[in-house]
């Protein structure tokens, strides 16, 4: 099989799309590219991002769009060269494509998953992982359902819900180890990332729409010219009209960051404003400073079940691991150094996926004891 049939099939694989008959070739293709030490023979990246070209060329996808999936195709041959190989790795770094031993002994720790507390305008806590699905509550007007999808949706009472009295608060936290998807009053759609939070009112029914996050939230904010919609993050305010974002304001990150994809956001901290359009990132930190080409893959990659890593500090990827597998990182030999990774793993492989990508560059070893991963690096 030539590279540009492993490619076409290996799209079609990622889709679901395969016969009995292609699935056949591709496991004898992949027999034929397998070494004795059970490693395999991938084609380049370069041949890989030629091929997703290709592809994009025809479907007339924006150059935009194009750049995150190649990234995630590079993905998708992770998967099948998972299932196919039976125990190994694939990662890209900036040189060479290798084959990484899965562990196969230790003490595992499982990824995060679906997990959060919903709490209610009279106080009362829902832990909505255990939470069956259906009516969750009824908030005047508005109902509370948690769907079989795992998402948690409020809906008006069949009628548009007037001016209240008093505004009504609920919110959603979710711990380390857990992320959750809620739909808003007004359609609006978040994503909730690990150890984050957002506090939201039942019904929008004043001239504005106000939600507070702490941790890293994506907003796909429903249009709606008369009523703004505000974020209020880590002592920055987020304007909307109706657009999609992603919003992370860690208190142990560097700086504050808003990243947008689609429509226009207007960020205000420390008396200055700016405006950001798609494919812009504004950071906060003693004032506001914007990046016109963010790597929107990079950004999203949590959002879509991954975790990329582009010339990523070993500080930085091992915040993410404490947020997402909920363990504690040290550093018994005091600051590793300047130190950057690149690789492409999905987040719902255990901690070991991720920590032996970093491993095998010859660089780093970690030690894992209960929940503490211990961080050494390699003279």
């Amino acid at each position: 099989m030539n590279e540009e049939q492993f490619q076409d099939l290996l799209k079609k694989y990622s889709q679901g799309q395969c016969s009995e008959e292609e699935k056949a070739l591709l496991e004898s293709w992949y027999n034929d590219h397998t070494r004795r030490d059970n490693s395999v023979v991938l084609p380049t990246e370069r041949q890989v991002e030629a091929g997703w070209e290709k592809v994009l060329d025809l479907s007339g996808l924006a150059r935009r769009r194009r750049v995150i999936s190649i990234r995630r195709w590079s993905a998708a041959a992770a998967v099948l060269l998972l299932v196919a190989g039976g125990g190994y790795w694939y990662v890209r770094s900036r040189s060479s494509v290798v084959a990484v031993p899965a562990a196969v002994a230790g003490t595992e720790i499982g990824a995060g998953g679906d997990r959060a507390t919903l709490t209610l305008s009279d106080g009362k806590t829902i832990a909505l992982t255990g939470a069956a699905n259906g009516l969750l509550a009824i908030q005047g007007q508005i109902q509370v359902t948690k769907t079989a999808n795992g998402q948690l949706v409020y809906q008006a009472l069949g009628t548009t819900p007037g001016p209240a009295s008093g505004v009504s608060m609920n919110s959603v936290t979710t711990p380390r180890g857990g992320q959750y998807h809620l739909v808003l009053a007004d359609g609006s759609k978040v994503l909730l990332n690990a150890a984050s939070s957002i506090q939201y009112p039942v019904a929008f029914t004043g001239k504005d729409r106000r939600v507070v996050v702490t941790g890293e939230a994506y907003f796909e904010v429903a249009p709606d010219k008369s009523k703004p919609f505000h974020v209020e993050a880590g002592g920055q305010g987020i304007d909307v009209l109706g657009t999609s974002f992603d919003v992370n304001v860690y208190t142990d990150e560097p700086d504050q960051r808003t990243t947008l994809l689609t429509g226009s956001v207007k960020i205000s901290s420390g008396g200055r404003q700016v405006v950001l359009i798609p494919g812009q990132q504004a950071r906060v930190n003693a004032g506001i400073s914007v990046d016109d080409k963010a790597d929107l893959d990079d950004v999203m990659a949590w959002a879509h079940g991954d975790f990329v890593f582009t010339n990523e500090d070993i500080t930085s990827i091992m915040r993410k691991i404490a947020r997402w597998y909920d363990v504690d990182i040290s550093y018994p030999q005091g600051s590793p150094g300047p130190m950057q990774f690149d690789g492409i793993v999905s987040r719902s492989k255990n901690i070991s996926a991720v920590l032996q990508i970093m491993e095998s560059t010859g660089k780093v070893h970690f030690k894992i004891e209960k929940r503490r991963i211990m961080v050494i690096p390699k003279p």
